[in-house]
């Protein structure tokens, strides 16, 4: 089984800091993964830091505490990849999405056409942001 990745913005470049996760990624990591004190998990922070520690302590299914063991700087691939599309209807987007972040586009610029049936809604830019930063983890990516 492969190590799981989770999303912690304010990762440091400090080896043993505690990370502390709630909220969605603690229910993914002890209500999904069921990790418990001393498994391997992997951080990443959407800048291209990653660290890898392990599980320290668990409160119930709402908050796990990391202590970092390692961490490293992934420099962003090059050239930088950006993609313009129409706004695709129904769960298409979010697929779309999903598969371009995995293959490393790193930005998106979504297009309201004259033809469009479908559009932008502060839900859905919410909605893709969680998709895109799923498809982060899921890839390994650390942009």
């Amino acid at each position: 089984m492969s190590t799981a990745t989770f999303y912690y913005p304010a990762l440091r470049n400090d080896i043993d800091q505690m990370i502390h996760l709630q909220g969605r990624e603690a229910w993914h990591a002890l209500g999904v993964r069921r990790l418990n004190p001393g498994d391997a998990i992997r951080i990443m922070n959407g800048k291209g830091r990653i660290a890898d520690g392990s599980v320290d302590r668990v409160d119930s299914q709402k908050e796990a505490w990391v202590r970092v063991l390692s961490v490293r700087e992934i420099p962003a691939c090059k050239p930088d990849i950006v993609l313009a599309s129409a706004i695709a209807k129904g769960d298409r987007q979010s697929t779309m999405l999903d598969m371009v972040t995995q293959l490393g586009v790193s930005a998106y610029q979504p297009l309201q056409c004259e033809r469009s049936v479908t559009k932008v809604s502060k839900n859905a830019v919410a909605r893709w942001e969680r998709v895109c930063l799923e498809a982060c983890k899921q890839s390994g990516s650390a942009w």
